[in-house]
């Protein structure tokens, strides 16, 4: 059986900027300032947090309150932004979730750095959220690449059998996913639809597509 785990943002999904103009807003309420530029791309929001508070100077000590506080408005902003922002799936993958679910061989979860409630909101909001039986967060670990072996443990106790590296095919768009690939010595499938081809190549994953409307090409991929 094979473990299939879909990052979200850039891979399943395009969400128009949503998670940052949340992050402006949660950061404008809790300490009254406009933040500049971050990093987002791959990272676990528990590391986008951390870098906003250090790169805008905004003194607060990231601990496990701070954290709670924190995504609890970031959730709620996320909501509202969704609702305006116009979210839309990448090519192909309605299509692609729907003939992966038929299979009675594969299971399908999630391995993205979105906390689990952001995370179900925004595939909520295109109906995807039920395709996954599975998944880790991040808000189970700040390590992206701890998350793996979280997913594993999981479709393990969900499933009642044990799967090893080579069951499990990991597809994303950055070379975050890629070394999270690594860290358990998975399949990784990179997809270029979001723009980000600079750090995914043939050299550091297995299979590359720009997208996923050749349905056929990209489940012959993953099941190889």
């Amino acid at each position: 059986m094979k473990l299939v785990l879909f990052d979200i943002d850039g891979t399943l999904l395009i969400s128009n900027k949503s998670g940052t103009q949340a992050h402006i807003k949660t950061c404008q309420e809790l300490f009254g300032k406009t933040i500049t530029q971050f990093a987002q791309a791959g990272l676990t929001d528990q590391l986008v947090v951390k870098e906003i508070v250090q790169k805008n100077k905004l003194g607060a000590e990231v601990d496990g309150g701070f954290l709670a506080r924190y995504f609890g408005l970031y959730t709620k902003y996320i909501k509202e932004v969704l609702a305006v922002s116009k979210p839309f799936l990448l090519p192909g993958v309605a299509k692609l979730l729907e003939e992966l679910s038929k299979n009675p061989d594969v299971v399908l979860g999630l391995l993205t750095g979105n906390v689990k409630d952001v995370a179900k909101l925004k595939l909520d909001k295109l109906d995807m959220w039920n395709y996954f039986n599975v998944g880790a967060f991040g808000d189970d670990n700040p390590d992206r690449n701890k998350l793996g072996p979280i997913a594993m443990k999981r479709a393990e106790e969900y499933l009642k059998q044990r799967f090893t590296p080579e069951d499990v095919v990991i597809l994303g768009d950055t070379n975050y996913d890629v070394d999270c690939a690594r860290a358990i010595g998975a399949k990784m499938i990179g997809v270029t639809y979001a723009g980000f081809s600079h750090s995914l190549n043939e050299q550091n994953t297995n299979y590359l597509f720009k997208d996923f409307h050749d349905t056929k090409k990209v489940v012959e991929a993953i099941l190889k």
